[in-house]
């Protein structure tokens, strides 16, 4: 008979709760603008299948071509400032996680400890 696994405790069951919960507010969280410009360039590359027809007109075709490089430069700009954007929150998560690890005095105390008689054992 195998051995069935005990059922969970509300102390065991917590932290899924938790991380589900935490999961499902990261989902509905910050994106970045970028993220929505990709639905952007999408409806610009189908407008700008216009200026197939208006090759015979100069005035229309650089006004065609105005746009879509003002809108190229504008998503640019803004992938950028995205990707600033992400780069800051990384280096901030990243100092974050250190203060509450290796900047303890007490977590470096009793990670010494352990090193030592580690060390002593040997």
């Amino acid at each position: 008979m195998p051995d069935v696994p005990p059922e969970p405790t509300e102390s065991t069951a917590r932290p899924y709760r938790y991380y589900l919960a935490r999961a499902a507010r990261n989902l509905s969280g910050w994106r970045p603008f970028s993220f929505y410009l990709l639905f952007a360039i999408l409806i610009v590359t189908v407008l700008g299948l216009g200026i197939i027809r208006v090759r015979d007109d100069p005035r229309q075709f650089a006004l065609y071509l105005i746009v879509l490089f003002v809108f190229f430069f504008v998503v640019m700009a803004r992938a950028i400032i995205d990707c600033m954007e992400i780069l800051r929150r990384n280096f901030a998560e990243r100092e974050r996680l250190y203060k509450d690890t290796l900047g303890e005095d007490e977590f470096v105390g009793r990670l010494a400890r352990s090193v030592e008689d580690r060390h002593e054992s040997h």
